[in-house]
């Protein structure tokens, strides 16, 4: 039966798929961005973070700063407020003090989202979407950086049309490749793992 779930029981069940998923990922940080919100999990070998909820996703940052264009500057106020946005999740997501600190650059990050997914598929030049292909890859800062600049060119009506895309994230992929980029910026990431 279906039934509602806390966001607190969601990031508890997003990090056990996780780690079905990546079996050979000791410690790991789990991000799940969503239309609203993006949420934030540290994984280690024995503990875990308390789910981090920041208030910014896709859909969020498109009200915000792409409700009348798409030009330079709105881009670059996404870009800012996405950064600030993110900034108190790398504190949070700190590991106790009693566990050894791994250089947080070298801690994987996963990200499970549509948008995720999206970007990955975009990545790939996918004409039709495969899960199988998306899952696992993964996207670097530059490749991110790349998107950004091939959709910001785009119309949202011709994002419509872009293999590999669903037309329904046409208007907010933008918003979710800024906040992707600024994910891997604020945790010092070179690139994130797609499931």
């Amino acid at each position: 039966e279906a039934r509602i779930v806390s966001g607190v029981e969601e990031a508890q069940i997003s990090v056990r798929a996780t780690q079905g998923a990546f079996p050979d990922l000791s410690q790991f940080i789990m991000v799940d961005l969503g239309g609203a919100s993006t949420e934030f999990v540290r994984v280690g070998e024995d503990w875990q973070s308390a789910p981090i909820s920041i208030d910014v996703g896709a859909v969020s940052l498109t009200d915000a700063h792409f409700a009348r264009c798409e030009n330079a500057q709105a881009i670059a106020q996404a870009r800012a407020a996405a950064r600030a946005h993110y900034a108190p999740a790398v504190v949070r997501c700190r590991p106790p003090v009693e566990v050894a600190e791994k250089d947080l650059g070298a801690v994987p990050l996963v990200l499970i989202s549509g948008t995720a997914t999206a970007l990955a598929s975009l990545h790939l030049k996918q004409v039709q979407y495969s899960a199988e292909l998306v899952h696992g890859s993964r996207l670097s800062r530059h490749d991110i950086v790349e998107l950004i600049e091939c959709l910001a060119a785009l119309s949202v009506a011709e994002r419509r049309v872009l293999p590999g895309l669903d037309p329904k994230r046409a208007d907010v992929i933008l918003s979710g490749a800024l906040l992707v980029e600024a994910i891997l910026e604020v945790f010092s990431v070179h690139q994130g793992v797609v499931s």
